[in-house]
């Protein structure tokens, strides 16, 4: 790659940011032979090798070292690369040539004459960035010790006999314990003194973590009392040793430059967060404001560690602090991009942070343009809830509880669940109800009551009531079946029965309204549709009791609930079937004579009137268009996930009827969505093979080609059993969307970290890009820190080259050591 060249001394300059030439003082932006920016003079020649200290990174020319120049980013001295007269390097020792030298900046091996101890070399490698060091400098000799005091003989002879008594006592010794002999008139350690040894032993053992030597009692009559080892100091030693390592770590590698690092930003990023979560806030807000300096491009990536500098300033009780850190996240959330999964999991964090200290309504306007329902969404929802649980390991358990339609306020039920995990659960409720009315308060009560019911499985519905019992029927019913589903998932059952107990006691309590019927001509032309989001969030509510029922066990009743979900969708608007004849009606005639009918049905005076009445049924068909594809994108996500979820049988009783039924407004086109594909999936993995015969013949009949599976639960699947070489192929569908691939990469190298599958782990995240890699690699050291396999993690960074690659695998597991509170 090419580097900016100093337009005075000529120089190649590592740093992009630099303002002045690090080797001459100029400034990089001027004309050559400019003065550098400050009015600073050029840099003096080097000193002499043999002579002062080298040059401190950030040293100004000719002053003291300045440790706030934004030079801190340049890792070598500065001396060393002003010399001229370097002392070139040979790849091969030869005559003259016995000193070895190592380059600092690639590791290459060279040799020089042994008069270049001292001074500076050139590498051997002539490709290296900075191939100008320093050369070992020689050792001084050591000064003779004095000469020692004569002795008199007496004292000689004294020294004589203790060195023989010594030996020959250390000789029985050795023949008592490690031959079986026997000295009975010598007995040289006591039980007690050897207690002691072991006691001494196992001291060493615990600080250096070598295996203690063993010493055993002097005969076998001797006893000594086991000796207890403090394990959790000694793992906290250990664990305080391995997260000093990865600091330093993290610090040294957001210095490099070059082809090592691929975002210098997003390094700094990874050790401000590394450093406030553990509690080191100094060096957190240090590595901010380094960030400032080389992340001008990317001001969002100071959000997340702002909320982490602020919640480690609140655990050290200075409000003051946290509510500065917290205003200067805010301040950079406007930055945050449009796009992107990384801006939903930010939110999210600042959403929380904000309602941590009961700012809830800056919380709902940083969550107000930023939620997604579709993968990436979901993910940032996982993400968020596991990053707080440390006790998960994998996050199938969250995919397995998502709700039967994709939430569409994700963003906001993931505030409120974490808030519950972070042990504000006040908070999160007054988050839920401060939310937005509609989707986003109905996310939010979800949000909060099912990380509520998580932690707590054995939650007695008494300790949720006065919550619920004020809020909408429809968001009743759905909190109770979220509630009951979490408990199942959580062996909570008696709970669960009891959650969809209210659950369904509220569902019924309700009407089922009657299916929408198209209204004849003169009614249809004053026609017009009523909000859906009503009758959507009842429909919800059903879905999700079906789903409660199912999981605890209830089938028949959960196939029923099921069945009244559709009915209340069906009041929306008329199937696609039925709203796709008018709209063919009027294709067949024209305007012209659809015109004509217009006037002759509804008895009108004029051409003009007519016109005019054409205009309004065209509205209503638009309209009535749109009320059907609505209903019918519900049904088919619904009835998708509830295959997945295990309600397959019910689903094909529901699809094989009404995609056979003889009247149009009863007709569903269901094969020609990704139900059939669910249907499939399931039948094939439950062995069903009746119902999947019948499927593919039923299919045959309605539609043309094959049954799609849903790619992304096959692939996963396949991780989950060990066979990643078929979940990578899978994976390289070209049907498959980035975040789609995204998602299973994460939940692969889950499913496989959860297998103990270390290696295909590695194998796995070597063939993403390098974003997802980054991220990859920062969840997998977290789970392995879990799993207690911190040290493992950490050893992988040794077999990668890229500072960002370990970055994240050092923030992964300092994340692992100091899980949040």
């Amino acid at each position: 790659m090419d580097f900016a060249v100093c337009p005075s001394c000529g120089q190649s300059v590592l740093d992009d940011d630099a303002a002045d030439c690090p080797f001459c003082g100029a400034s990089m932006k001027a004309k050559a032979g400019a003065k550098p920016s400050g009015g600073a003079k050029p840099a003096a020649p080097a000193a002499k090798p043999a002579g002062g200290p080298a040059a401190k990174p950030g040293a100004k020319p000719g002053g003291k070292p300045d440790p706030k120049a934004a030079a801190d980013d340049f890792p070598f001295d500065a001396e060393m690369l002003q010399a001229s007269d370097a002392i070139a390097a040979t790849a091969t020792a030869g005559k003259g040539r016995t000193l070895q030298v190592i380059c600092p900046m690639c590791e290459t091996t060279g040799f020089v004459p042994s008069s270049a101890a001292g001074k500076m070399v050139k590498c051997a490698n002539p490709k290296c960035m900075v191939p100008l060091f320093k050369a070992p400098a020689p050792e001084a000799p050591k000064a003779a010790p004095p000469p020692p005091k004569p002795k008199s003989n007496v004292v000689m002879m004294g020294i004589i006999t203790a060195v023989v008594v010594s030996v020959l006592g250390g000789g029985a010794y050795f023949f008592v314990t490690m031959s079986g002999g026997s000295t009975p008139q010598t007995k040289l350690l006591t039980p007690e003194d050897i207690r002691k040894m072991k006691e001494e032993a196992e001291k060493r053992k615990l600080v250096s973590g070598s295996p203690a030597t063993k010493v055993g009692p002097e005969t076998p009559g001797d006893t000594v009392p086991p000796v207890k080892v403090d394990q959790t100091a000694a793992k906290a030693v250990k664990t305080a040793e391995l997260q000093t390592t990865i600091l330093k770590a993290m610090s040294e590698l957001a210095l490099l430059s070059g082809s090592h690092n691929r975002s210098k930003p997003l390094c700094r990023r990874l050790a401000a967060e590394a450093y406030a979560l553990a509690g080191q806030i100094k060096e957190a807000r240090d590595q901010i404001s380094a960030l400032g300096s080389v992340g001008r491009d990317v001001p969002f990536y100071r959000v997340i560690p702002w909320i982490e500098v602020s919640w480690a300033e609140l655990a050290a009780k200075k409000d003051a602090a946290a509510k500065t850190a917290l205003d200067s996240a805010l301040a950079e959330s406007a930055t945050l991009p449009k796009f992107g999964r990384d801006r939903l999991v930010t939110a999210t964090y600042l959403a929380t942070a904000l309602s941590g200290v009961e700012r809830y309504a800056e919380a709902h306007q940083v969550l107000a343009d930023r939620q997604s329902a579709d993968v990436d969404g979901e993910l940032a929802f996982v993400m968020c809830w596991f990053e707080f649980d440390r006790q998960l390991t994998d996050i199938e358990p969250l995919y397995d509880l998502f709700p039967i339609v994709p939430r569409e306020a994700t963003q906001t039920a993931a505030t409120a669940a974490v808030l519950v995990l972070r042990g504000q659960e006040k908070e999160a409720f007054a988050f839920a109800k401060a939310a937005p009315a509609g989707i986003p308060q109905r996310a939010a009560l979800a949000g909060w009551l099912e990380a509520r019911v998580w932690l707590n499985p054995a939650l007695a519905p008494a300790e949720l009531e006065p919550e619920l019992a004020g809020l909408p029927p429809a968001y009743q019913a759905y909190g109770w079946a979220r509630a009951a589903r979490v408990a199942a998932s959580r062996k909570g059952t008696d709970s669960a029965k009891a959650f969809a107990a209210k659950a369904v006691a509220v569902l019924e309590s309700q009407p089922v309204p009657a299916e929408f019927e198209i209204p004849p001509l003169k009614q249809l032309m004053k026609w017009r549709p009523s909000p859906a989001g009503d009758l959507l969030a009842m429909a919800t509510a059903a879905g999700e009791v079906s789903l409660a029922q199912q999981a605890i066990g209830d089938n028949t009743a959960a196939a029923a609930s099921l069945v009244r979900m559709l009915s209340i969708t069906r009041a929306i608007g008329p199937s696609v079937p039925a709203a796709s004849t008018l709209q063919k009606d009027l294709d067949r005639l024209g305007l012209n004579g659809m015109r004509d009918r217009l006037k002759k049905d509804l008895d009108l005076r004029n051409d003009d009137d007519a016109r005019q009445s054409l205009n309004i049924y065209r509205q209503a068909l638009n309209e009535l268009s749109a009320s059907a594809t609505t209903r019918f994108d519900f049904q088919t996500r619904a009835l998708g996930r509830a295959a997945r979820l295990g309600l397959e049988s019910a689903v094909w009783e529901i699809v094989s009827r009404r995609t056979s039924a003889p009247e149009p407004a009863q007709q569903e086109p269901y094969f020609g969505s990704a139900v059939p594909g669910w249907l499939h999936y399931r039948f094939e993995k439950t062995q069903a093979t009746d119902d999947l015969n019948a499927l593919v013949a039923t299919y045959g009949q309605h539609a043309s080609g094959k049954i799609t599976p849903p790619l992304m639960a096959v692939a996963i699947d396949h991780f989950i059993a060990g066979r990643t070489t078929e979940g990578l192929a899978v994976m390289n569908d070209k049907s498959l969307k980035g975040d789609q691939r995204e998602a299973i990469a994460i939940r692969g190298m889950m499913a496989l970290l959860n297998r103990g599958e270390i290696p295909a782990v590695w194998e796995l995240l070597a063939k993403q890009e390098n974003v997802l890699r980054e991220q990859a690699y920062q969840w997998a050291a977290l789970v392995l820190t879990r799993m207690g396999k911190a040290q493992e993690a950490w050893d992988r960074t040794e077999s990668l080259t890229g500072s960002t690659e370990k970055e994240s695998i050092a923030r992964g597991i300092v994340g692992g050591l100091n899980e949040r509170k």
